[in-house]
Order: C-alpha cells, then sequence, then structure tokens
C-alpha cells in the first residue's frame, strides 16, 4: 500500500497556517520578550554599577536566563503551530533547543555592554551610536544570529520537513528584518521607568518582531512538505 506524501497545501489552507504561525511567533515574542525585560530590569537595577568582576559574571548569567525565557516561551508557541503540520515532531527537542540558543544570542549581544561597562563615566570613550547606525548593526546582527539560530532548528526540522535547509535562510531574514525593532525598544525607555511600561513596551517590540519573524519564514514553511504521515 502506498504512503501518502504531502503536497502544497491549498492555497486557503496554506493561508491559514501561515497567519496562524505568524500569530503565533509574535505571540511567543510578545510573552518572552516581557518577561525577558522584566528580568534585565531587575537585574540591571540591583546589580549597576557594573564594576566588580562578580557583578559582571551575575549580570551575563540574568541575559542568558532573559534569553532561555524568551526562547522558551518562543519554542512553544511555534512548536504549536508546527504540530498541525509536522505532527511527529518533538515537542521538547523543539523547545529546548530553541530555549538554548536564544540564550546563547543574548549572551553574544550583551557581552560587549556588559563587560566594557564601567562605573566611571568620565573615562570619555566616546558618544554612543546613533540611532539609525544601532538599526542597522541590528539588522547585521539579526542576519548572523538569525542563520545560526535556523541552524540549530535545522537539526531538529531535517527529520520531518522536505527542503529543511532552507530553514537558515529564512530565520536569517526574518531576524535581520525583526531585531531592529528590539533594538528600538530597548533604547527607548528611562532605566528609571515603572516596570509595566518597560515590559508593555519589550512585549510590544516583540509583537512586532514576531509578526517579522513568522511572516518571512512562514512562506518559507509552505514549501517544506512532511517527510511522511504520522501513520505512514
Amino acid at each position: 500500500m502506498a504512503t501518502a506524501v504531502h503536497t502544497l497545501p491549498l492555497p486557503s489552507e496554506g493561508i491559514r497556517f501561515w497567519r496562524f504561525w505568524t500569530l503565533c511567533c509574535a505571540g511567543g515574542e510578545f510573552l518572552g520578550l516581557a518577561l525577558a525585560a522584566l528580568v534585565f530590569v531587575l537585574a540591571d537595577r540591583h546589580l549597576s554599577p557594573l564594576d566588580d568582576m562578580g557583578v559582571k559574571i551575575a549580570m551575563m548569567s540574568a541575559m542568558v536566563f532573559a534569553g532561555v525565557l524568551e526562547g522558551g516561551a518562543l519554542g512553544i508557541f511555534q512548536w504549536t503551530a508546527l504540530r498541525g503540520r509536522f505532527p511527529l515532531l518533538p515537542a521538547r527537542r523543539w523547545i529546548t533547543i530553541t530555549a538554548m540558543v536564544a540564550g546563547l544570542g543574548w549572551l553574544a549581544g550583551s557581552f560587549g555592554p556588559v563587560w566594557h561597562a564601567s562605573a566611571s563615566p568620565a573615562s570619555g570613550t566616546g558618544a554612543e551610536p546613533s540611532l539609525p547606525l544601532t538599526m542597522l548593526l541590528a539588522a547585521i546582527f539579526g542576519i548572523f544570529a538569525g542563520g545560526l539560530f535556523g541552524a540549530f532548528q535545522w537539526f531538529v526540522l531535517r527529520r520531518h520537513a522536505r527542503s529543511a535547509g532552507r530553514w537558515i535562510l529564512a530565520n536569517a531574514l526574518g531576524w535581520g528584518v525583526a531585531l531592529p525593532w528590539i533594538f528600538l525598544a530597548a533604547a527607548l525607555p528611562s532605566p528609571k521607568a515603572p516596570f509595566a511600561a518597560i515590559a508593555l513596551l519589550a512585549g510590544g517590540s516583540g509583537v512586532l518582531a514576531g509578526l517579522s519573524v513568522g511572516a518571512i519564514t512562514g512562506w518559507f514553511l509552505l514549501h517544506m512538505t512532511p517527510v511522511r504521515e504520522p501513520n505512514g
């Protein structure tokens, strides 16, 4: 008896999946970044100034934890959408690897600012980069980090989806568009702003980032068919 093979979904089915996937990415980033922002604010207010090696290590640990929270939330929401298209995709592996890679991303993104922070503002190391330059650098970092993010997720997805190699490019493009939203939100609030305001701003940037990632990667997902039927 021949095993059924999925073809590309009908237009209406594809649109429904693409929309649901995009909304799940937005929901995951909203929750994940809101939680991550609270961790960052708590660490920043209780560990500053960063003039001690132990304090810097503690701050970096907090950043990794914030990244794991964000990645874990995103992984859960993403798997919720993916399980309808790739029924055999393992939840634990997908969520765990997404959380781990996000933690590494936060570690890489915060290493320079934390490690080179100085308690003395009189050091005269130069002005902060302009907002347009910050956004450009965020996009470039997003392309490289997104490619790495997609590569790690590919190790899980490749066993369940045909043409899974496209997932690396999909995430590079998606996060290249998404990360500037996150960096923009990080540059806006005052360090003394209320927790709720910071969390809402971070969550709002997460929605925009998630919509960006979801819309782009969702298009690629429509061209990845399951390897086999659940009972095939």
